[in-house]
């Protein structure tokens, strides 16, 4: 899988529709047994009255949730973690020192096959670690993982890299941000003390007729700035694409369709009437549809003086 970096994150040309989008989430607590999180003080205190050993907390992130930890998540169990060999934010540890479950979620990064890149809090406790929950595109319920986890792959430059507290950790959504698929990082089998996804998952709103997503400017890229708005409702979002936010999990970086101008030069279809609106007649004169669908016209990836118009990246 290509290692991606928020350098390549979508780098929309300033002539793509912006919107003010992002409709609120809805935001209801559940009570879960398993590791139970409590949406009342009441609750929490009937959990105390059952299960003296088990640590209650309010979550950071969202405080009208309490996290309950079970006795012994989140200890330091291996002794000499720190005498592996390091690798990026973590130590080579034997894939076979964890559960099952991380074997996918953790990097093998620069250790043998037969290892996995632990970070800290991962190495130490043999896997039974602490969750930190996090807020992830737009505002969305998230969990920091390991940026280079083969989990995140395409979503890296897309998701917030400063809402973790973890060096070396992002905040991987735990639903897709257009298609509400559980993406499985919310879950038990992953961290002792996560009680799965609280918050229901609420999809980006479309826009342009279902031609893109109502996206937040952040998770898209500086290329953002000078879009003007469209037909999304909320503030500091824009409409984007659906191709490059529905590809997100895949294997390869989404992209738009392939196209050559008129000139031969490699280029991608847009839209033209919800992303070309704002230039002339003239200039859009100048782009042809080949290899386009009905309705789009082919943007190149470069001007005439080899800047990037940032439809390629």
């Amino acid at each position: 899988m290509e290692w991606y970096t928020r350098a390549s994150a979508l780098g929309f040309i300033s002539v793509f529709a912006n919107s003010a989008c992002g409709a609120d989430a809805k935001d209801p607590r559940h009570v879960v047994v398993l590791y139970h999180v409590c949406s009342a003080s009441s609750e929490c205190e009937d959990a105390a009255a059952d299960t003296p050993d088990q640590i209650r907390r309010p979550d950071a992130t969202f405080p009208d949730v309490t996290i309950v930890v079970p006795p012994g998540c989140g200890e330091e169990t291996v002794p000499g973690w720190q005498d592996y060999p390091p690798c990026s934010h973590g130590v080579c540890m034997p894939t076979e020192e964890f559960p099952p479950a991380l074997h996918n979620y953790l990097p093998v990064d620069s250790c043998d096959t037969d290892q996995r890149c632990a970070p800290e809090y991962i190495a130490k406790t043999g896997g039974d670690f602490e969750l930190e929950r996090c807020k992830s595109i737009g505002d969305a319920e998230g969990r920091c993982v390991p940026e280079r986890s083969p989990v995140v792959g395409n979503y890296l430059p897309h998701i917030p890299q400063d809402n973790c507290s973890r060096e070396g950790d992002v905040c991987m959504p735990c639903f897709h941000p257009t298609t509400s698929e559980d993406l499985g990082i919310c879950s038990s089998e992953i961290s002792c003390s996560d009680p799965g996804a609280t918050v229901e998952p609420t999809p980006l709103p479309e826009c342009c007729g279902g031609v893109g997503f109502c996206t937040p400017t952040n998770a898209l890229g500086s290329s953002t700035t000078e879009m003007k708005p469209r037909d999304c409702q909320y503030a500091g979002t824009v409409c984007a694409p659906r191709e490059k936010l529905d590809g997100l999990g895949g294997e390869d970086k989404p992209e738009l369709r392939y196209c050559e101008t008129g000139k031969g030069e490699d280029g991608r279809c847009l839209n033209e009437d919800c992303f070309l609106k704002e230039l002339g007649a003239f200039q859009r004169g100048a782009l042809n549809q080949d290899g386009c669908r009905s309705g789009e016209l082919c943007v190149p990836c470069e001007t005439g003086i080899s800047d990037s118009t940032g439809v390629c990246d």
